[in-house]
């Protein structure tokens, strides 16, 4: 269903304007997460672009799954990332 309407709003404004919201939504919480680590703003948002990027790019371009060990394998990574507060 995510590919759809990836798909849709690419040519539709509202849908675009929908699924912006659906991922603003989770980015935040995410950042939240992140940030509670310890990692300054500028980190944080580069952190969640990386996990969004991945799964994003799975779903639309590769179609490779999105599975349980992924997402670990996702979190042990972004939790491995060097920031001011975790050389």
């Amino acid at each position: 269903m995510l590919r759809a309407i990836l798909a849709d709003a690419q040519r539709d404004r509202q849908v675009a304007d929908l699924l912006a919201e659906f991922v603003a939504v989770r980015r935040s919480a995410l950042a939240r997460i992140l940030a509670r680590d310890g990692a300054n703003s500028g980190d944080v948002d580069l952190l969640v672009d990386q996990a969004f990027g991945v799964l994003w790019y799975r779903l639309a371009v590769t179609r490779a799954p999105l599975s349980a060990d992924l997402a670990d394998r996702l979190a042990d990574s972004l939790c491995a990332a060097p920031t001011p507060a975790n050389p």
